[in-house]
């Protein structure tokens, strides 16, 4: 019997961050997602994450609505679902929060732990597939950090 949060695999298989892994890994990549995190709501207003602090190593997947990513001296920009978010602390040499995320709309949001992803997918991943995946994440949180950087 499929499991409910089973719907989400698509979106989730379709983020931008695994790059050009075949649609098979993208698949089991958002299966390992979903069995290692929760799905939760959040109202409009609601912020998940808050620019400098320390925190959990958590990672968020917006699988609908829509949210503000406020950095400080920055333009707030807006974000719709699906979106990978929190990607940038792990990668980060200080380990705090790069950016606040505070939903504008009511958002679904699948939350996880890095570490056990990161473990989970070593577990159920070849060596290849393991190491492609963690190279094409690291490479869009510095992506994106680069764009962020760069912006006026």
């Amino acid at each position: 019997m499929p499991n409910d949060s089973d719907k989400y695999v698509p979106d989730i298989a379709g983020l931008e961050a695994w790059g050009d892994l075949p649609l098979d890994l993208r698949e089991k990549t958002a299966h390992v997602l979903l069995s290692t995190g929760d799905l939760r709501k959040a109202a409009a207003g609601d912020t998940w994450i808050r620019e400098g602090e320390q925190s959990e190593n958590k990672g968020y997947v917006l699988l609908k609505g829509t949210v503000a990513v406020i950095r400080e001296e920055q333009p707030r920009a807006e974000c719709d679902a699906p979106a990978l978010l929190g990607e940038m602390m792990q990668f980060n040499p200080r380990e705090h929060r790069l950016a606040t995320i505070t939903a504008l709309t009511k958002c679904t949001v699948l939350r996880f732990s890095w570490d056990i992803f990161w473990t989970t997918a070593e577990e159920r991943f070849d060596e290849v597939e393991f190491a492609t995946l963690r190279k094409l994440v690291e490479q869009f949180a510095w992506a994106r950090f680069m764009e962020w950087d760069e912006s006026p």
